[in-house]
């Protein structure tokens, strides 16, 4: 019985088969050819390297790519925008035909391309592809059926389309044109560079130091924030061209760029992209001083002066490019990057991992010595003090206590004592500055000791010490200093009772 089910089954695919193969596929092949015929292009328009428009006023735009990417390269040079010219070139790919007919037989029928609008056209399209030039002339619109003649790149054939086509490869230049600005994505910047006009003419620079951390080389060298470094990079990237300008109206004297109030660099894999910001759009409409215009790179202007302006629209350039356009730019960030040296600065006092601590050494004027030290063995602390003349006296530690005192040294970092107070007090304090600020008798100095997981030739400290200082001048501020940086910050003085020299508030509960 299983044998004659599986005979009929294998009988029943046999005859499948055939009738796929004799009689639906060459159906399908017909139908493939078909649509082929259809086609006003073939398969050259797969690879369009360039594409060019041009409309009866003379007017022409110009697409280029350049590896992955479009360009406008007329009427200027900007990046184009990736959904349009996709949309554009998979018209022509898709492009088929209602009817056809020859140029050939125009003449016994007593007709020229001019009665189709072929001999003045309304649009030129020519793109290049494998280094060969194709030319498409539209004329003008069928008398019925809303259809479009065109005449093919041989000219040989005039093609009825429908009239769709002209609204893809017609698109207006605001919408070919990309709208951002700057081009490099954030995990591809390897620099930051902002560099703002005279009298402060201050150049900024950071770079990515690895993976997870960013860091300055001018004006000082210093830890950046990463998280601030790229919130601003992104905010950046976000900028957008607004308005165009022709050029007649691209004065780069008027529009401030011939000496620009701020730039802004991107580097990123072998390319590298400079914004130029100059006056505001609308500078008659403010006062005339500079500063009252809101120009970026002062401390005031519109959005300064607190009359609720939160953007300001700008004169911008490309550094390379000849186009001047127009951008909005947030206050907010106008001012993080004026202040980039500030705003942007990493504002933790010390940088570690306090996995890797073993000791903790506490000092404090007229008082002995204290030191918290990892056991080798188990997530236990002990404390040692030691007292000259006589032997160190060990005690167990709470490890949670510890826990904490690490996790306030990691936390700590630069505050502002009032309002407009600065936070990183000074990056070259002299010897004097230092005695104000109670360094010459420290009222704290914390040693961290730390294990060297990565070998002897590790460039990580195996050691660094925090310096706490007070000023009899200064009730309730405290100041900060790593021995080894020259740097002094402004910190909450809580410290101060989060680190006491004293075994006590150390000592693990089963043993007080």
């Amino acid at each position: 019985m299983r044998s004659k089910v599986t005979v009929v089954l294998l009988f029943l695919n046999v005859v499948l088969f055939a009738y796929i193969w004799f009689y639906d596929k060459p159906r399908i092949d017909e139908l493939k050819t078909l649509e082929a015929r259809r086609r006003v292009y073939g398969p050259e328009v797969a690879t369009i390297e360039a594409l060019t428009r041009t409309n009866r006023a003379g007017e022409t735009v110009k697409l280029e790519k350049r590896a992955d990417t479009w360009w406008l390269t007329a009427p200027h040079e900007w990046p184009a925008d990736h959904n349009a010219v996709a949309g554009l070139t998979n018209t022509l790919q898709l492009l088929e035909h209602e009817t056809s007919f020859p140029v050939s037989e125009l003449a016994s029928s007593g007709r020229t391309l001019a009665d189709y609008g072929l001999a003045d056209p309304a649009l030129i399209l020519q793109f290049t592809s494998a280094g060969k030039r194709y030319t498409t002339k539209i004329g003008d619109v069928t008398a019925v059926g809303n259809r479009l003649y065109i005449l093919a790149p041989d000219g040989a054939r005039i093609h009825v389309v429908n009239r769709s086509l002209i609204e893809s490869i017609g698109l207006p230049l605001d919408t070919l044109r990309a709208s951002t600005i700057f081009s490099v994505p954030v995990f591809e910047v390897r620099s930051l560079n902002v560099q703002t006009a005279a009298p402060a003419n201050l150049k900024v620079r950071l770079r990515r130091d690895g993976a997870a951390r960013w860091a300055f080389e001018a004006p000082i060298n210093a830890r950046a924030s990463k998280k601030s470094v790229e919130v601003t990079i992104n905010a950046v990237n976000a900028l957008t061209a607004k308005n165009f300008l022709e050029a007649r109206d691209s004065d780069l004297e008027r529009t401030g760029l011939n000496a620009p109030a701020l730039r802004v660099t991107l580097e990123g894999n072998a390319r590298r992209e400079t914004l130029l910001l100059g006056h505001p759009v609308n500078p008659a409409a403010l006062p005339g001083n500079p500063a009252e215009r809101g120009v970026p790179g002062t401390n005031t202007g519109p959005a300064a002066a607190g009359n609720g302006a939160s953007e300001t629209e700008y004169y911008a350039k490309i550094e390379d490019k000849a186009v001047v356009f127009t951008t909005v730019v947030p206050q907010p960030l106008l001012d993080v990057l004026r202040a980039a040296q500030e705003e942007l600065r990493d504002t933790h006092v010390l940088d570690f991992d306090p996995a890797t601590v073993t000791a903790i050494t506490l000092g404090a004027p007229g008082q002995p010595e204290l030191s918290l030290q990892k056991l080798e063995e188990g997530p236990g602390w002990q404390a040692v003090v030691r007292v000259s003349g006589s032997a160190p006296q060990t005690i167990a530690a709470d490890p949670k206590v510890v826990e904490n005192l690490l996790q306030k040294l990691t936390d700590l970092a630069a505050r502002e004592a009032r309002p407009g107070a600065p936070k990183f007090l000074s990056d070259a304090p002299s010897a004097s500055d230092l005695e104000t600020w109670g360094f010459n008798r420290p009222e704290r100095a914390v040693t961290l000791n730390f294990k060297n997981s990565s070998g002897p030739l590790s460039k990580e400290p195996s050691s660094l010490t925090l310096q706490v200082g007070v000023s009899p001048d200064k009730p309730g501020e405290a100041f900060a200093r790593v021995t080894n940086a020259p740097f002094v910050y402004q910190i909450l003085p809580d410290l101060l009772d989060a680190a006491p020299v004293a075994a006590r508030h150390y000592r693990a509960c089963w043993s007080r």
